[in-house]
């Protein structure tokens, strides 16, 4: 039995954190190896409930997806969002 090791580096996209009760929370990740190669896409989308509580969901996207798919996305899902 051979064992492999492997490692990805985490990329943060994107980022927005809400400044009120009304403001989304987005993040967007995308893990890489050391080759260049895309492990996964992440898009972390959120809100701060009534008790401060940041509540998120995590959807991953297609790797070959670039910030403009992910904001139409975002657009699809109607989360408000502030252009980098």
């Amino acid at each position: 039995m051979s064992i492999t090791q492997s490692w990805a580096v985490l990329n943060v996209l994107y980022n927005q954190q809400p400044n009120g009760n009304d403001e989304p929370f987005i993040q967007l990740r995308r893990w890489e190896t050391p080759t260049g190669e895309f492990g996964e896409l992440v898009l972390e989308v959120g809100h701060v409930d009534e008790e401060d509580d940041l509540i998120t969901k995590c959807t991953v996207l297609p790797c070959h997806y670039e910030l403009v798919d992910v904001f139409a996305h975002l657009n699809a899902l109607g989360v408000r969002y502030v252009l980098p």
